[in-house]
C-alpha cells in the first residue's frame, strides 16, 4: 500500500572504479494516492506507517482548517482559498491528505484546484468517485511546520454541513515507515449563516380527496424566490411565494420547499399531507323518471355504501335516508359522508312536475245537421299536448299528434277527445254531437260532340235539375228539361257539365254528377316546305314552296304577310340572324281551325373583312415577312396573293394559316388575302409592300506588321462595323487599322447596310506570328528603288522576301504577288495609274514593312 512519505531506499547499479564504490538513495515523497483521510470507507496512514493513529491527542490541536468562510459557513457556488497547517516540533518532514464530504450520505462535494507543493487525485470509494488534494515532492519540508494552500469550489446548491476530512503524518526522516506520526481530524462547515432558511407552513395536512389545500411559505434572510416541488399534480414546480393545490386522490404526497436570497439558496425542507378517500356520491335511480304528473311521486335513491350517511338538499334535515320521495319540481342533489367524515355532493338531477292538459273542442260548420257530401271538422287544443285520440260515441277513431278531425259518414255522431302531454292524459269535458243526412242520388250524364258543339243528356225526368258550365260556381234550373247543349267550342276542346237533382227540405241539392266531352280535332295536313338550298351568303336569296296541297283549298302567308294563295315565295335575308322563314297555312275547307304554323331554318353566312397586320411594308430581299391575320377564324380558309409591279400575273403564295409568309425579290408588290367559308368569299384591301436590295460586303486587308492590319470597307455602303475577332470594340469606320496583341490566327467579319437599313456579312481571316528579332529590324535593311518610278520598283531585303502587297489609299489592293525567298525582287507596275501607293513587304520571318510609292508618267 501507498504511505503519505513511504521511505524507501532504492538500489541503483553501482560500478567499482579507482578502488571504491558510490551508493545513491531515492526518498519517494509523491503522496500515496486517494483514500487516506480517515473518512468514512477509507483508511488513514498507518495502514502503511507504523504507530497509533492520533497517539498524542494534544497535537490534534495543531492541525488546523482555514478558509475564510462567509459567516462562518460557505456560500453555494463560492470559491475559497484553502490552507490546512500542521505544527509540531522537531519534525521536519511532513505529508497530508484532504477530501470532502456531504455531512448526511458521505457523498463527494465540491471541485479541488491544487497549489504549489500539492496535487490532485481522484479515487472511487464505495463505487463513488472522490477528489483528493495531497503533497506533492515539493511539499513535504518544514522546519517544525508545514502548510499546504490550494482551492476549493463549494457545491452549487446548498447541501447543509460538509465534513473536511484531513489526516497528516509527521514523519521521523528514518528512511522506514516506522516512528511516524499520524493524526486525523474532521472539520465541519455550516451553510452560511448568512443563507436563508426556508419556512414553511399548510392550511391543513390532512384533507379529504378533491379538497384544496394552500401552501405558505417565507424565510430567514430576506428570500426573494421560492421553489416549490411536488409530487402529484402538474406543474409539479411552482416558483410563488404561496401555492394552493387540489389533491384528487387518496394517499400520503410530500411536497419540499427551497427559497432563495442574494447569497444562495436554503436547505430543502419537506412535509408530507395526507389525503383521505371521498365517498362517491350518485342519484343511482330515479323512479319512473325524471318527469311526471301534479300529484305523482318521483323516488331518488342514492348510491350506498358501509357507513354512509346522507343528507338532502330540501332544507330539511329530516332527509337522511338514502331514498327521497319528491312530489313537487326542483333540483334535487345528495350529499354522502362516508365513515371517515368526507363528504361528496351528487350531481343534481332536475325533476319537473307537468299538470295534466285541459282539452277543448269546437267544430265547423256550426249546424246540427248536415247533408251528405259535407263534412264536420273538430278541432282540440291544449297546452303541451303531443297526442290527441278522437273518439266517435265512445269508438276511438283517429290517434295522433294532430288536434284535428274531419268527417262526413253518414248518420249520428258524439265527438270526445282524450289529451295526452307525454306525462299525463285527459278527457275533454264537452262533445261535439252532429247529424249527418243523405241527399237525392246524381243522376247519369251522357254527351255527344262534333268539332263545335257539344250536346248532354240525363235521365229521370219526374226530377228537377240545375246545371252549371263553370264548375258550380253558378247553377242554372234546366226548366224541367233533361237535356243541355253548349255551343261554339271550337276544334279538340273538352267542356265538363255538372248536373244534379232538386228536391225540398233541408238536403234539397241532390249528389252532383259531372259529364265531360271534347270536340272533335281540326284535319291533319299532309304537305312538304322545300327550299332551293339549306345555306346561303349574307346578300343572296332563297326560294320555298309549300307543296302537295291541292290547289284553291289553302291559303299562305311568309313571314307575317298578306295571306295568297301562291305556294311560293322568295326571301332575301337582312342579316345572318335571319335563318328562319315562317309559314302560315289555312284550310279554307274548317274556317274555325287556326293556321298551321311552320318554320323553314336556313344558315346565313357572312364573311367579316379580313384585317392584316404587317411586319413592315418596306424589306429586304429574299427576306420573308410575316401577314398576320387579327380576326383569324380557324373554319375559314384564307390565300395570299402577290402582283409584282407593273402588271405581273397576280400569284398566290401561302395559304390556311394566321400567319402567312411572302419572300421577293427586290421590286414593289401588291399584296391581298382572299377569304373564303363555304359557298362565301371576301377579298381583303391592297397593300403595297417594297422589297429592298442589299448590299454587296467586300472589303481589302494589308499586313503593316507582323501584327498590325489595315482593313478598308471597298464599298460606298451607307454604314458597317468591324469585329476583329479578338474579342476587342467593334469599328465603324471605312478605314481601320487594327493592332493584334497575340499571336494566332483571327477571324474578322465586315457587315455593311444601305440606307434602306438592308446587311450583308462578309469573313476574312489573318494570322499573327511574333518572332524573336523583329523589333531589330531597321529600314536601312529593307528598301525599295526607283521611287518615283513610272514602270518597275526594286525591292530589296537581307531577309528573303515572301509577299508583296500593293493598294492605293483607299485600301483597294492591286497587287498581291508571293515568293520563293528572294532577296531582290521586281514589281511590275506599269498597268497602275499614276498616284501614290502604299507597298507592303513581308519576309519570311513574319516581319512586314509598308513603303509609300509614287508612280508618275
Amino acid at each position: 500500500m501507498n504511505s503519505f512519505l513511504r521511505k524507501r531506499v532504492l538500489p541503483l547499479i553501482f560500478i567499482p572504479a579507482a578502488g571504491f564504490l558510490t551508493v545513491a538513495s531515492i526518498l519517494n515523497q509523491n503522496g500515496p494516492g486517494g483514500g487516506y483521510t480517515n473518512a468514512p470507507g477509507e483508511s488513514n496512514c498507518t495502514s502503511c506507517h507504523s504507530g497509533t493513529l492520533n497517539a498524542t491527542p494534544a497535537n490534534l490541536a495543531n492541525l488546523t482548517l482555514s478558509a475564510g468562510f462567509s459567516a462562518n459557513g460557505y456560500i453555494p457556488d463560492s470559491i475559497y482559498t484553502v490552507t490546512v497547517s500542521y505544527a509540531q516540533a522537531g519534525i521536519n518532514k511532513f505529508g497530508f491528505q484532504i477530501t470532502s464530504l456531504r455531512t448526511d450520505n458521505n457523498a463527494f462535494v465540491g471541485i479541488y484546484t491544487a497549489g504549489t507543493g500539492n496535487t490532485k487525485v481522484t479515487t472511487t470509494i464505495s463505487g463513488s468517485s472522490r477528489e483528493y488534494i495531497q503533497h506533492n515532492s515539493s511539499g513535504t519540508l518544514g522546519s517544525g511546520s508545514r502548510s499546504w494552500t490550494f482551492t476549493w469550489r463549494a457545491p452549487s446548491t446548498n447541501v447543509d454541513t460538509i465534513s473536511f476530512y484531513v489526516a497528516v503524518n509527521a514523519t521521523n526522516s528514518n528512511g522506514t515507515t516506522t516512528g511516524d506520526q499520524v493524526y486525523a481530524k474532521v472539520f465541519k462547515i455550516p451553510a452560511s449563516s448568512l443563507l436563508p432558511t426556508a419556512i414553511r407552513n399548510v392550511s391543513k395536512s390532512t384533507v379529504c380527496a378533491g379538497d384544496t389545500v394552500t401552501y405558505y411559505g417565507s424565510g430567514t434572510n430576506s428570500p426573494s424566490s421560492y421553489r416549490w416541488r411536488f409530487q402529484l399534480g402538474s406543474p409539479s414546480i411552482v416558483n410563488t411565494q404561496n401555492v394552493v393545490r387540489t389533491y384528487a386522490f387518496a394517499g400520503t404526497f410530500w411536497d419540499t420547499l427551497v427559497v432563495t436570497n442574494a447569497k444562495g439558496q436554503s436547505q430543502s425542507i419537506g412535509n408530507v399531507v395526507t389525503v383521505i378517500s371521498s365517498p362517491s356520491a350518485s342519484i343511482s335511480s330515479i323512479s319512473p323518471n325524471d318527469t311526471a304528473c301534479t300529484g305523482d311521486n318521483i323516488t331518488l335513491t342514492a348510491n350506498s355504501g358501509t357507513g354512509f350517511r346522507y343528507l338532502w338538499n330540501t332544507g330539511n334535515a329530516a332527509d337522511t335516508l338514502s331514498t327521497l320521495q319528491v312530489g313537487q319540481s326542483g333540483s334535487y342533489a345528495v350529499t354522502v359522508t362516508n365513515a371517515s367524515g368526507c363528504s361528496k355532493q351528487s350531481n343534481p338531477v332536475a325533476l319537473t312536475f307537468i299538470a295534466p292538459p285541459s282539452p277543448t273542442l269546437t267544430a265547423f260548420p256550426l249546424a246540427d245537421s248536415l247533408c251528405e257530401g259535407d263534412s264536420v271538422v273538430v278541432t282540440a287544443s291544449g297546452t303541451g299536448v303531443t297526442n290527441y285520440t278522437f273518439l266517435d260515441q265512445g269508438v276511438i277513431v283517429q290517434s295522433g299528434p294532430f288536434g284535428f278531425y274531419k268527417t262526413s259518414a253518414l248518420g249520428h255522431h258524439s265527438i270526445r277527445v282524450e289529451a295526452d302531454n307525454g306525462y299525463c292524459t285527459a278527457l275533454s269535458t264537452d262533445s261535439i254531437v252532429k247529424d249527418i243526412l243523405p241527399r237525392l242520388s246524381a243522376p247519369v250524364v251522357n254527351c255527344s260532340a262534333n268539332t263545335d258543339t257539344i250536346f248532354y243528356t240525363w235521365g229521370e225526368p219526374q226530377f228537377n235539375y240545375e246545371v252549371s258550365e263553370d264548375n258550380g260556381q253558378t247553377w242554372i234550373p234546366s226548366g224541367g228539361s233533361t237535356s243541355h247543349r253548349i255551343g261554339g267550342v271550337g276544334f279538340s276542346t273538352s267542356r265538363t257539365l255538372l248536373v244534379r237533382k232538386i228536391g225540398t227540405g233541408l238536403c234539397s241539392e241532390g249528389k252532383v254528377s259531372a259529364g265531360t266531352c271534347t270536340t272533335d280535332p281540326c284535319s291533319i295536313l299532309s304537305y312538304t316546305l322545300n327550299a332551293n338550298r339549306d345555306s346561303i351568303c349574307l346578300g343572296d336569296s332563297i326560294y320555298l314552296s309549300v307543296d302537295n296541297l291541292a290547289p284553291g283549298n289553302y291559303t299562305f302567308a311568309f313571314n307575317g304577310g298578306a295571306a295568297g294563295s301562291s305556294n311560293q315565295f322568295a326571301y332575301l335575308p337582312q342579316s345572318i340572324t335571319d335563318d328562319s322563314i315562317q309559314v302560315s297555312i289555312v284550310d279554307l275547307n274548317s274556317p274555325s281551325c287556326p293556321p298551321l304554323v311552320t318554320y323553314k331554318r336556313t344558315v346565313v353566312e357572312s364573311i367579316p373583312e379580313t384585317q392584316l397586320s404587317y411586319d413592315d411594308t418596306s424589306f429586304c430581299e429574299n427576306q420573308t415577312i410575316l401577314i398576320r391575320i387579327q380576326n383569324y377564324n380557324a373554319d375559314y380558309g384564307y390565300v395570299l396573293y402577290q402582283r409584282m409591279l407593273p402588271g405581273s400575273t397576280l400569284l398566290a403564295l401561302d395559304s390556311n394559316r394566321q400567319n402567312l409568309r411572302m419572300t421577293g425579290f427586290r421590286g414593289i408588290y401588291q399584296v391581298q388575302v382572299n377569304t373564303h367559308f363555304q359557298q362565301c368569299s371576301q377579298t381583303s384591301q391592297q397593300q403595297l409592300i417594297v422589297s429592298n436590295p442589299r448590299p454587296h460586303a467586300e472589303f481589302h486587308y494589308a499586313m503593316l506588321n507582323s501584327n498590325e492590319v489595315f482593313l478598308a470597307d471597298s464599298t460606298s455602303s451607307h454604314s458597317r462595323t468591324w469585329d476583329f475577332g479578338d474579342n476587342s470594340a467593334i469599328d465603324t469606320a471605312r478605314y481601320v487599322t487594327h493592332t493584334y496583341v497575340d499571336s494566332g490566327v483571327y477571324s474578322f467579319q465586315l457587315i455593311t447596310k444601305n440606307i434602306e437599313g438592308c446587311a450583308d456579312t462578309t469573313n476574312g481571316a489573318v494570322k499573327i506570328q511574333f518572332r524573336l528579332g523583329l523589333e531589330n529590324l531597321e529600314i536601312g535593311n529593307l528598301r525599295i528603288y526607283p521611287n518615283p518610278t513610272s514602270k518597275v520598283a526594286t525591292i530589296e531585303s537581307e531577309l528573303p522576301i515572301e509577299s508583296v502587297l500593293v493598294l492605293d489609299l483607299n485600301g483597294k489592293l492591286f497587287i498581291r504577288t508571293s515568293y520563293q525567298s528572294e532577296n531582290e525582287v521586281k514589281l511590275d507596275v506599269s498597268d497602275l495609274a499614276p498616284g501614290v501607293y502604299m507597298i507592303q513587304v513581308q519576309v519570311d520571318s513574319g516581319a512586314s514593312k509598308v513603303f509609300k510609292l509614287l508612280i508618275e508618267r
